[in-house]
């Protein structure tokens, strides 16, 4: 039999094996975290959930890597419940050993896959289920209640949402975009806005007005490999969206004149 607690992914020609420690099953979960869709209709509608907090080992990395995810309500929406990574802790061994890997500096960490492990993390910790809809009169009206929860397991099967939990993990069968919509990334290319649209610049102007405040988010990657690892686009796509906004004047212009002469002005000593 398959094991539905054990993920291995490919990125970059390389492998990972993405395993989930804790919790093994509903019974010692802490928590839940689900959302009710609003556009749903009937007594009881299928849910997607997340078991959390949730630990995972992650192996393939040049050391062994542990992650734990938790939930929070999605930033972007605020009705839907989101999955993180929380923590994440890297073994770099006790250096006895010559031949043992270190952490010495950034490029020791940089082009960590973290987005693919969480995406396989938050895959691994899902649920699927059904959960009854409650009414809410407001004023005359009634609303069906779709809001995301972070409830104990038995508060949720006992409370007004009467949540039953049918399979949990890879037997849980999460649509991989599902998965990827709760922790914000995005899910294929073809699913993005083409690439010079005003929504698909605001997005890349946005991110560079970040990393211009604080460089430090950039995690010691080049701005091109970050824009990249944020927007799901290639690191070119990503140089030529930049050119274009600057262009239509959503970000400020560079005077490749000054940049030039400021990099010899370094080149000669000055």
């Amino acid at each position: 039999m398959a094991r539905t607690d054990t993920v291995t992914t490919t990125h970059r020609k390389r492998r990972y094996t993405i395993t989930r420690i804790s919790p093994r099953g509903v019974a010692d979960a802490q928590q839940v975290a689900y959302t009710i869709p609003h556009d749903k209709t009937g007594e009881r509608v299928p849910v997607f959930g997340h078991l959390l907090p949730a630990v995972f080992e992650v192996n393939g990395w040049r050391h062994r890597v542990t992650i734990q995810l938790d939930a929070d309500a999605r930033r972007d929406t605020g009705i839907t419940h989101g999955v993180y990574i929380s923590r994440l802790a890297i073994e770099v061994g006790d250096g006895m050993y010559d031949n043992e890997a270190r952490l010495t500096s950034t490029a020791d960490v940089r082009g960590m896959p973290v987005g693919v492990w969480l995406d396989a993390a938050a895959q691994l910790c899902a649920f699927r289920g059904t959960a009854k809809r409650y009414r809410v009169e407001v004023r005359g009206r009634t609303i069906y209640g779709g809001a995301w929860t972070v409830t104990t397991p038995r508060a949720a099967a006992n409370g007004r949402d009467a949540l039953v939990i049918e399979a949990v993990g890879l037997d849980a069968a999460a649509p991989p975009r599902l998965a990827k919509t709760h922790t914000g990334r995005k899910t294929k290319r073809a699913d993005l806005p083409v690439w010079n649209s005003r929504e698909a610049l605001d997005e890349v102007a946005r991110r560079w007005r970040e990393q211009d405040a604080d460089p430090r988010v950039r995690g010691g990657m080049s701005l091109a490999a970050w824009l990249e690892t944020v927007t799901g686009r290639p690191a070119n796509t990503c140089t030529q969206q930049l050119t274009e906004a600057r262009r239509r004047g959503m970000l400020p212009r560079v005077d490749r004149r000054n940049a030039v002469k400021k990099t010899n002005d370094k080149k000669r000593g000055r």
